[in-house]
């Protein structure tokens, strides 16, 4: 993920305004797509391309995602070359992605109640959240960028996808088929030992989690 400097405001608070996978680049805007193949002739393959906006004073900033296993050959490199970096890969989840975290393994449980039993809406995430900020269709960029954070954090310990069981409130299922998850995780070299949506689904419902 790039760091920016701050400069118009104290602090930043970042929101996702627009989201652009690897394999949808090709139809996006030049802009992304230049970006997409300059970074590919380096041999690093982008697999998100995110635009965020600040909501205390409006800055835009564009920010991407690599897999693990090139952050760290990164990482080995600036080894080699006397550049010392703590291990910032990106495991550890933020203050919110641990509460999300938590509210969905209630959810799992079913102690929470729910628009869809042991599921939960993007809204609904959103509002456990952000419970005074109003909901909008333009929310589910940053509900998504937490719950995949934290199945990103959960899949290499062996444990089920959570954010299988965040879903749209018409269908009961998430926005993406699982095709597109399943190529999205094997992109990242997470092995998936599920063929649907509904084991994963189940598979979150029966693991023990603490």
């Amino acid at each position: 993920m790039s760091t920016i400097a701050m400069n118009s405001c104290e602090k930043h608070v970042w929101e996702t305004i627009g989201t652009v996978p690897r394999k949808a680049h090709s139809e996006g805007s030049k802009h992304y797509r230049a970006g997409f193949n300059d970074a590919k002739m380096r041999g690093i393959n982008i697999s998100v391309a995110r635009r965020k906006k600040c909501k205390n004073c409006d800055k835009k900033i564009t920010t991407v995602e690599i897999t693990h296993d090139q952050l760290k050959s990164i990482f080995n490199i600036l080894d080699e070359h006397g550049i010392k970096l703590s291990d910032a890969t990106n495991s550890k989840l933020s203050k919110i992605e641990r509460s999300v975290r938590k509210y969905l393994i209630r959810v799992c449980k079913g102690y929470e109640k729910t628009h869809h039993l042991k599921k939960v809406t993007y809204k609904e995430v959103w509002e456990h959240v952000y419970p005074n900020v109003p909901w909008g269709q333009i929310r589910t960029n940053d509900v998504v960028a937490w719950i995949v954070k934290i199945s990103e954090h959960d899949l290499p310990k062996g444990r089920p996808p959570l954010n299988s069981i965040v879903v749209r409130k018409d269908t009961g299922m998430p926005g993406e088929k699982w095709e597109s998850w399943k190529e999205y995780w094997e992109e990242k070299n997470y092995l998936i030992p599920f063929n649907t949506m509904e084991e994963a689904q189940a598979a979150c419902w029966d693991y023990c989690w603490k």
